[in-house]
């Protein structure tokens, strides 16, 4: 009995949930609000973490895109980096377990998406509504919306974002209506942020896979991002170099469907967390998913 009410202790300590396996823990997937920091939204599981930034009201319209927060510990991180952040404990600094230090801004991030028109991609505004779906032992599942005014219509995006324990990578599914009509054969980009040209990028079409390998800041070691479509709805691949800062991306630009929805997986992998250290092994792990 002792021992029970002491793993428990330390459960509700740590702020997860887990199961005891032989001595060792799973910790759910999980999901946090932000209204604290700008209400942002972020997820994880035992290996990955994202956001999306949430600072309302809008100041910048186009921040839309996907952060990535790389740890190398199974436990949850998100809130406790959060509250750490409130306490001037930095997030952006390693102290054991990892740190925020990819940047976003203005490209698409990691997995990020924007309606394709004339070469270019059109981002949204950040996310308006969130509800959570369900969250189980093994998966977080999740929606938001977003929206666009193109050519004096509103496009409206319901994006479902799920993540499951033991993957690299979140999966996502999309519906775009205009005026409430599913939106037939729009082209979205789905993009991979080359941190301004540096990453080394592959493109695999045949298969629907793309991804790039980089360095991160004060020598955090490499990264490698990566998005899986179906080539079904695949248009083409292409790296976009530009000289504006946060405009270069590894891309699929990809159609929606007769209901006007998309599907998409991304993610990322981190060197020093130990599991996928070489971009060989990255882009080996995207092309088996």
């Amino acid at each position: 009995m002792r021992n029970q009410l002491s793993l428990l202790l330390a459960f509700l300590l740590l702020g997860g949930t887990c199961l005891a396996q032989d001595q060792e823990y799973q910790y759910a997937p999980s999901f946090r609000y932000c209204p604290d920091r700008d209400f942002d939204i972020a997820w994880e599981n035992d290996l990955v973490a994202f956001r999306v930034y949430g600072k309302q009201p809008n100041p910048d319209a186009g921040l839309s895109g996907i952060d990535a927060w790389h740890k190398r510990v199974s436990y949850p991180i998100v809130d406790k980096w959060y509250r750490g952040n409130l306490e001037g404990i930095s997030y952006h600094e390693d102290h054991g377990e990892g740190c925020d230090q990819y940047h976003v801004g203005k490209s698409r991030g990691v997995g990020g998406i924007g309606i394709w028109k004339d070469e270019k991609i059109l981002r949204s505004g950040l996310y308006e509504s969130w509800e959570v779906i369900s969250q189980t032992q093994t998966t977080i599942s999740f929606k938001l919306t977003y929206s666009w005014e193109i050519d004096g219509e509103r496009i409206v995006e319901t994006r479902v974002i799920s993540l499951e324990n033991g993957s690299q990578l979140f999966s996502a599914k999309s519906h775009f209506t205009k005026n409430g009509i599913p939106v037939k054969d729009l082209e979205i980009a789905v993009g991979l942020s080359t941190q301004n040209g540096i990453a080394e990028v592959s493109l695999n079409k045949a298969q629907g896979w793309l991804s790039a390998w980089h360095k991160l800041g004060q020598n955090q070691g490499m990264i490698g991002t990566g998005a899986i479509v179906d080539t079904k709805y695949l248009v083409k691949m292409l790296e976009q170099k530009s000289e504006k800062k946060d405009e270069s991306h590894a891309l699929a630009i990809i159609k929606t469907d007769t209901n006007g929805s998309i599907e998409w997986k991304a993610g990322f992998a981190w060197e020093k967390a130990g599991k996928i250290d070489s971009k060989k092994d990255w882009d080996l792990y995207l092309a088996e998913y």
